[in-house]
């Protein structure tokens, strides 16, 4: 199965994102708002990286920098591995799993940001595979 037909990846018309000098807090009040565990860091569609509850962990909380006032480009992921509508489910949670991240971005053949995948999304495939797998 490819990342384009997962209904997870179909069912999402907006990716959460922000922009590069918008602060750690701001940032932190849009995912919790939304529920999400990161934000897509952009620029006129352009992936610059990602600030994830690890981030903020990591890198704000854990460095005792002021949340109020630290710029996301100070503190996000840049190292970003990314994924295609083409790719492999299986290869993109292997991929996960080997770098120890828990969301992808999902951009198009032009590099632009169209939408983000997350374990949760990986794990709602392996639950109806097994439910089809048990009623078949």
């Amino acid at each position: 199965m490819r990342i384009a037909e997962l209904p997870e990846f179909q069912n999402r018309s907006q990716v959460l994102t922000c922009g590069p000098n918008q602060t750690a807090l701001e940032a932190v009040v849009n995912m919790a708002h939304k529920h999400y565990g990161a934000i897509a860091v952009t620029e006129k569609d352009k992936l610059l990286g990602i600030f994830t509850e690890r981030d903020l962990l990591t890198r704000v909380v854990g460095q005792g920098r002021d949340v109020e006032t630290t710029k996301i480009r100070d503190v996000m992921s840049t190292k970003v591995e990314t994924a295609t509508p083409s790719d492999s489910v299986n290869l993109c949670m292997g991929r996960m799993n080997h770098g120890r991240f828990r969301h992808m971005p999902v951009v198009d053949e032009n590099h632009k940001l169209i939408g983000m995948l997350s374990q949760r999304d990986f794990i709602a495939h392996i639950m109806r595979e097994m439910s089809q797998k048990k009623t078949a």
